[in-house]
């Protein structure tokens, strides 16, 4: 063992002793790429094998689900039509005078001939798909037909019906009916029923349906891709429908083996040199078989394109690797200097300078830490003043964006029922004050006056009293020196909006509004003041502790609307403004809005 050691150490300072110096006249950068190519061109290959074979396996598992899936589906539709033909060829059956007619023993009098001639008439024109209808009467002399190129009925006196295909089927219980093969060009199916007589179970009838192929041919149209051939077989293996002279008994004969098999529903065939996957559903109702063949050969093209595609992306990946390579060294120094360059400029006193360099982990890492640094020596120069700005700025439009005035929905449908039904005039004033809520409301200016904002309350209050009648009352009282003072747009709106949303509730119907503005010291107080249901204890002191923190995320189920004025004027003027509630359950709710005066000088920064 020691002289193997030995050995396989001699082999490999030989092996060294003659690459070294072969590596030694290529640069590092010629060696990496030399390495990476060849490194990439066998795991590709590698991969692409793999995916090939793979790739046509799983195309083929899943075409097989596929066409298995679409032939079960298939077969539930052929059911459900063959349950309709079987239903329609029972019509006769329950006509009381036509069972009256065939059951006696005598002749057919004129009344009961054209009675039969109608029925068939109608029950032919009930449907598109048939083209003959013949009606066989087993204890008469006449029997009647009609098809799609006479469309009248006629009268035959051939009485074969023992020679019909099936007729040991159609004439015995417990079905008495049968699906035989049309053989004429055009046609799908012959169903044969037989009308007996309930009583004694004795034939009276045999109905002959020929229909078309109109039905069939519009499921065969979903197997048509890259040369799918598509059959139906009934339970003797005869051919009922093909859409291709290719599949005929031979074909099905050879096939016949893999079709008996009843724990798988695929299989393999070669005919005439042609490679198909066949799948097959059996209908449990009536016995037929749908069977596709799809060819290998298209398989293959789906495949093959796939293959094509990962050898385009395989050749793609190698040249690029090979370009990164080629960088790869210039990667690996060219960091160091940048980051050489950005500490010179951070001696000068630049602290926004920032740097992005990779090359290897560790240069990475010593990066990062550089801009971490960079940045936290300029917050504390700045003290986030420019975050604690954007801050503010970006919670007050989301604030702002939410006050969306969405009673005037409801202000519409009042509008509209008004205008359809009562047709009143005062429609047009109703309009008028919509138009100049929406003109207020679109306007970008945080702030308005209070003779603004009382305008707009009052086009809001006449149209919320054209919702609620004499059941809405309010009241006004403005001192003057008040008009000219500045507050946030939509503000008393909000207040009263509150009062009217939450007072009329229960058996609160009606509600009275008083709305008050004054001065007190350098302080502007804004009261409204409802006689509505007012707010429950629990309920009050929740509303208390959120108006306290104005946080609107922390207290969504108290609703947008305060809580969005309370959040607005703490960061429109921080402490100096403030919103409080007063209630007492039953009887009344006061909101109180305190604004210091001066217009936009207690405005916080961020709006100043």
């Amino acid at each position: 063992m020691v002289i193997n050691m030995k050995k396989r150490a001699l082999w490999k300072s030989k092996i060294r002793a003659k690459l070294y110096p072969v590596f030694s006249r290529f640069s590092m950068k010629t060696q990496l790429i030399a390495l990476v190519s060849i490194t990439f061109t066998l795991i590709i290959a590698v991969i692409i094998t793999y995916n090939y074979r793979s790739n046509r396996n799983a195309i083929t598992v899943q075409q097989t689900q596929s066409a298995s899936t679409l032939l079960n589906l298939e077969s539930q539709n052929l059911d459900a039509y063959f349950t309709e033909i079987s239903r329609y060829s029972l019509l006769l059956r329950h006509d009381a005078s036509f069972i009256q007619s065939i059951s006696s023993s005598t002749a057919l009098d004129y009344a009961e001939k054209s009675n039969i001639q109608s029925l068939l008439r109608s029950n032919f024109d009930s449907r598109t798909d048939l083209i003959s209808y013949r009606l066989f009467l087993l204890n008469k002399a006449d029997n009647y037909m009609i098809d799609s190129k006479r469309h009248k009925v006629q009268t035959f006196y051939d009485n074969y019906v023992t020679e019909l295909p099936g007729y040991d089927t159609f004439t015995q219980k417990p079905y008495y009916r049968s699906i035989e093969p049309a053989n004429e060009e055009g046609t799908f199916i012959t169903y044969y029923r037989t009308i007996i007589r309930i009583e004694d179970q004795k034939p009276l009838a045999i109905v002959e349906l020929t229909f078309d192929t109109s039905y069939i041919d519009s499921i065969a149209q979903d197997h048509n891709d890259l040369g799918e051939l598509f059959c139906m077989v009934d339970e003797q293996n005869r051919i009922l429908y093909t859409n291709t002279p290719d599949i005929d008994a031979a074909f099905i004969q050879q096939a016949l083996p893999s079709l008996s098999d009843t724990s798988v529903n695929n299989f393999h065939l070669t005919s005439k040199d042609v490679s198909y996957l066949g799948v097959y559903h059996t209908s449990e109702a009536h016995g037929y078989k749908i069977i596709s063949f799809k060819p290998l050969s298209g398989l293959d093209q789906k495949i093959a394109a796939t293959r094509n595609v990962s050898l385009l992306i395989a050749i793609l990946a190698i040249v690029i690797a090979i370009v990164l390579v080629s960088f790869f060294i210039r990667l690996i120094t060219n960091p160091l200097s940048t980051l050489a360059h950005r500490l010179r400029r951070v001696g000068t006193g630049n602290f926004t300078t920032t740097t992005d360099i990779g090359g290897s982990l560790e240069i990475t890492n010593l990066a990062h830490d550089f801009n971490s640094m960079i940045h936290h020596i300029d917050d504390l120069i700045k003290k986030n003043y420019i975050s604690e700005i954007n801050a503010k700025t970006s919670r007050l439009i989301a604030l702002e964006a939410q006050l969306n005035p969405h009673f005037l929905y409801n202000t519409l449908q009042a509008i509209s029922a008004e205008a359809i039904i009562n047709k009143q005039p005062k429609i047009n004033a109703m309009v008028t004050s919509l138009a100049s809520m929406l003109r207020y409301s679109i306007k970008e200016e945080y702030f308005v006056s209070v003779a603004q904002e009382i305008k707009h309350v009052n086009d809001y209050l006449s149209l919320q009293h054209s919702r609620f009648g004499e059941n809405l009352t309010y009241e006004w009282n403005i001192d003057e020196d008040t008009l000219h003072a500045m507050i946030p747009k939509i503000s008393i709106q909000t207040l009263v909006e509150n009062s009217i949303t939450h007072g009329i509730s229960g058996d609160i119907d009606h509600i009275n509004i008083y709305i008050r503005t004054y001065m007190e010291g350098d302080q502007l107080l804004i009261k409204v003041r409802d006689d509505g249901i007012g707010i429950a204890p629990e309920k009050l002191n929740e509303l208390k502790e959120a108006f306290a923190n104005s946080d609107l995320n922390t207290h969504k189920s108290l609703g947008i609307g305060l809580m969005n004025l309370s959040s607005r004027i703490h960061i429109l003027y921080d402490e100096p403004a403030s919103l409080s509630i007063e209630s007492n359950l039953g009887y009344y709710t006061l909101v109180t809005l305190s604004i210091p005066t001066g217009g936009n000088l207690h405005v916080s920064r961020t709006h100043n």
